[in-house]
């Protein structure tokens, strides 16, 4: 699929599972959210920002008529036109080099003061060169594990909490209302609202909705997903589904499962059916998989 392809069905929101995960890895993809996050923030008295934006939207919700492809690509063009010339007008600052995002998942790569960052899939996250060496901030949505060099404070941002270190080795999951910081190395002071929470090795904090928080022990060495592997204590049931959908890109229908349901358990990221059996046997459900679609369903007993 070629770049106009991406963006005309990414403005159309059209792109499945697959196609995002392939276009979240492309740097067009990583300008366009930054541009657009940008302009989600932004406020001027002199430019009608929302007239323009509005603007836009009626152009993605043409792309969904039945029009030729040209007329397609020159309404694509036009909305992209529209985001960069307000974003060179009004903010040359997100068109900063200095800020990096990253969405690799599974691969290490270095910060610039040499700390080491693993990201799960699905994840992404960003930084500011400009004054790394004062401020060592990141941003991150998803999950991420961390060895980090001594040095100024480092803080990781989520929508979920805040993680803040001087020099240790840990683990943040920030997936919706899902939150949990695991430290493995030295100590870390953990922010959920108004609370702060300060972890040594091998303490973990849970979180649902930034509203209830627990401390708990856990003994390993490193995040279990690096190795191949995702690994669960007493996690919500949907929880456990969303991460095996992630992980291998299907669809799961579970209607029969009580949303009620806890999960201890593992499943691996490299046989479907080994994984599914990991969830459905401790269950006492069955599955069939249909293509990307999996459905889990409990047998009626005779």
């Amino acid at each position: 699929m070629t770049k106009s392809d991406f963006i005309k069905k990414w403005l159309a929101n059209e792109l499945s599972k697959e196609e995002m995960e392939a276009f979240r890895k492309t740097d067009d993809f990583k300008s366009i959210v930054r541009i657009d996050n940008a302009l989600k923030s932004f406020k001027s008295t002199d430019y009608k920002l929302e007239e323009a934006l509005t603007d836009l939207t009626e152009m993605r919700s043409l792309i969904g008529t039945e029009r030729s492809w040209i007329r397609h690509l020159m309404k694509v063009a036009a909305s992209v036109i529209l985001i960069v010339s307000i974003a060179y007008l009004f903010m040359p600052a997100i068109l900063d080099q200095n800020i990096k995002v990253i969405s690799k998942a599974n691969e290490p790569f270095y910060l610039p003061d040499s700390s080491k960052v693993i990201l799960n899939k699905g994840s992404l996250l960003t930084y500011d060169l400009s004054d790394w060496q004062n401020e060592r901030t990141i941003e991150l949505s998803g999950e991420g594990y961390f060895e980090v060099k001594k040095g100024a404070t480092f803080r990781v941002m989520t929508a979920q909490g805040n993680v803040l270190v001087l020099g240790t080795a840990f683990n943040v999951v920030a997936r919706e209302s899902y939150f949990v910081v695991d430290c493995y190395h030295g100590k870390v002071s953990v922010a959920i609202g108004e609370k702060e929470t300060i972890l040594t090795v091998n303490e973990r904090i849970r979180a649902i909705n930034s509203i209830s928080s627990i401390v708990e022990t856990f003994q390993s060495d490193d995040p279990s997903w690096i190795g191949g592997e995702s690994s669960f204590v007493s996690a919500p049931i949907s929880r456990v589904l969303e991460e095996f959908e992630r992980q291998y890109n299907v669809q799961l229908d579970a209607y029969q499962l009580d949303t009620n349901l806890v999960f201890t358990g593992n499943f691996v990221h490299t046989d479907l059916n080994l994984a599914l059996k990991s969830i459905t046997v401790p269950l006492e459900l069955d599955y069939t998989i249909n293509g990307s679609e999996v459905t889990l369903f409990r047998e009626s007993s005779n």
